[in-house]
């Protein structure tokens, strides 16, 4: 998530994530890419955390109704509407429930997901991921 976040600016990454505090990485919005080979699980303890909301968990949200509805379009549903307009009010929506503005984030055909690189890794390069690969989503 970090990558997408970094990658494309998106100014949600402090709604979603806690900066890690971990030497490596400090201050960064980077977790740890799923799949990858550790030795330790502790060793990414102090990379960055989800952001929790004590007393609050929500299951579903706006913005994830529309991107559903997206994919409906996608698969011909009925009533579903246009999967480009579905998905770009999804991520309005999204913007919108953090009081931001999604226009440029929509428009931007320029930023693309940021690499991640594993310092941590047992063997240097090992996890790593460049950027715009296909395998960069996480």
């Amino acid at each position: 998530m970090g990558s997408y976040l970094t990658g494309y600016s998106d100014p949600r990454a402090p709604k979603y994530m806690v900066p890690a505090i971990d030497p490596a990485v400090a201050g960064q919005y980077e977790g740890i890419r799923s799949g990858i080979n550790i030795d330790a699980k502790a060793r990414y303890g102090n990379y960055a955390q989800p952001v929790t909301f004590p007393n609050s968990l929500q299951l579903m949200v706006a913005a994830e109704a529309w991107f559903l509805k997206a994919e409906a379009a996608l698969r011909g549903w009925a009533g579903a509407g246009t999967a480009q307009t579905d998905y770009e009010t999804g991520i309005s929506t999204s913007f919108a429930q953090y009081g931001l503005s999604a226009s440029s984030y929509i428009t931007n055909t320029a930023n693309t997901a940021a690499p991640y690189v594993d310092p941590k890794a047992i063997t240097p390069g090992q996890n790593d991921i460049p950027a715009g690969s296909p395998c960069s989503a996480r």
